[in-house]
């Protein structure tokens, strides 16, 4: 099976879930459009948060934005900050580090 990649999905990938008839002719295409589409959901929610920290929004802010708390937020997204260029050698998430 090959990696979905959202840069190059055309839009027509996700008809099956759009249409219950396709869904019920083609339970497998139906499945991976889901799957692609959560991919590509994902991913841009990822950069979305990265844009926002990256301009100084606090943790509350962008738990409020996506309608979860800021401790949530900060579960989800925090080890990521930390992971893409932080060098204080902590294992911990680390905001201060972009």
């Amino acid at each position: 099976m090959s990696r979905f990649d959202p840069t190059t999905a055309p839009e027509v990938a996700f008809l099956p879930l759009a249409d219950p008839e396709r869904r019920a002719q083609d339970p497998i295409r139906a499945l991976q459009a889901a799957r692609d589409l959560r991919i590509l959901i994902g991913a841009a929610e990822y950069d979305a948060v990265a844009h926002a920290r990256q301009a100084g929004w606090t943790w509350a802010q962008v738990g409020e934005s996506l309608a979860i708390s800021k401790q949530a937020a900060q579960q989800r997204f925090g080890p990521l900050e930390h992971q893409e260029g932080c060098r204080c050698g902590t294992t911990a998430a680390c905001s201060t580090h972009l």
